[in-house]
């Protein structure tokens, strides 16, 4: 593979996008109408670290971190990165960027919980495909296992292309082969994960981007995540490649639900592994929501439940995790994420209303 000269890194913000019951989201278009979202004024690009330039690997740091009322960025959390090597220089970078800061009703306000991709890439790389034959073969014999039902196989093959990989194609490739592999396992909620993050590589052409997140809808759909669904199909329709019309169909349907008076309920377990952006002890899992109202009560808990979270625009608060108990997103806290940490054999059942 033929390196340009040129190393280049590029930001890609990702705000959390919801739907709401009709009162929840009049209420919300009421207090969010007062609200202007942070704007950038600088965020510099991060130093490109020569060891990694000079072999041409590509990569990524993910960041969460909060922007202050006076625009300036603290409680900067690295999530994860493909190579260590990146870490440095993104964390420096954004220890400098400022903003001109939110506003709610015409008064600074502070925002947290604000993700970031900083993806590294190498200028003049080449054709935007994997980088090595090497690469390509281990997808083929991955791939070939996978459908042999051979999953210890696949495993090993998986372990192999992340060591080998080099270019944000590589890793786009490599989690969708780890994302197939996943729902073989039965882990469907690490599946969304992994295809989440195939969509996310900038170097990927917008068709395997589309494709990608068609195959999430789809997935989201069938496990009831409606609200992550509307979500991902918002990020379809940003792609320019129109959505199936089934989907569009869907996405009324789920409002129409979600506007309705009907109960809505779903029941999650907490097998997954915890990813990156959430911190877990050794043995715990988590769950994760995106709801479609404001409104929530566990109806359920069956086992330990260690935490549970609401990551909001606003703020992050601890909910109460007692059976029973009753969680009102206060729409001033702005689009709101549910974060379950438990026992891996623990089971829950939320109600909206």
């Amino acid at each position: 593979m033929r390196i340009g000269s040129t190393a280049f890194a590029i930001l890609l913000s990702l705000i959390p996008v919801s739907v709401y019951a009709a009162e929840d989201a009049a209420l919300l278009r009421r207090v969010m109408s007062d609200y202007s979202p942070p704007k950038a004024i600088d965020r510099t690009l991060p130093r490109y670290p020569d060891s990694m330039a000079r072999h041409g690997y590509e990569g990524w740091v993910m960041l969460r971190h909060t922007i202050r009322a006076d625009g300036s960025v603290t409680d900067l959390e690295v999530l994860e990165a493909s190579n260590g090597d990146f870490t440095d220089p993104a964390v420096e970078t954004a220890r400098q960027w400022r903003y001109e800061p939110a506003t709610l009703a015409g008064r600074p306000v502070e925002v947290q919980n604000q993700i970031t991709y900083l993806t590294f890439f190498i200028k003049n790389s080449g054709e935007r495909t994997v980088s090595s034959h090497a690469i390509r073969e281990g997808l083929k014999a991955g791939d070939e296992a996978l459908r042999g039902n051979r999953l210890d196989e696949t495993g090993r093959e998986i372990e192999k292309l992340y060591k080998a990989a080099r270019t944000l194609n590589d890793y786009a490739y490599i989690f969708q082969l780890d994302a197939d592999f996943h729902l073989a396992l039965g882990r469907p909620v690490d599946a969304l994960r992994l295809i989440d993050r195939a969509a996310s590589e900038t170097a990927v052409d917008k068709t395997f981007k589309a494709a990608r997140l068609q195959e999430k809808f789809r997935l989201e759909a069938r496990m009831g995540l409606y609200g992550d669904a509307v979500a991902t199909y918002e990020s379809l329709e940003q792609t320019g490649i129109p959505a199936p019309a089934a989907f569009t169909k869907a996405v009324a349907q789920m409002k129409a639900l979600a506007a309705s008076g009907d109960r809505m309920s779903i029941t999650m377990n907490f097998d997954a592994d915890c990813p990156e952006t959430i911190s877990c002890a050794e043995g715990a899992g988590y769950a994760s929501y995106l709801p479609m109202r404001r409104t929530l009560t566990l109806a359920r808990l069956d086992g330990p439940l260690i935490e549970v979270l609401a990551r909001c625009e606003m703020m992050t608060l601890e909910l109460d995790g007692t059976p029973g108990a009753v969680w009102f997103l206060d729409p001033a806290w702005g689009r709101c994420r549910v974060v379950m940490k438990g026992d891996r054999t623990t089971t829950v059942m939320l109600e909206e209303s």
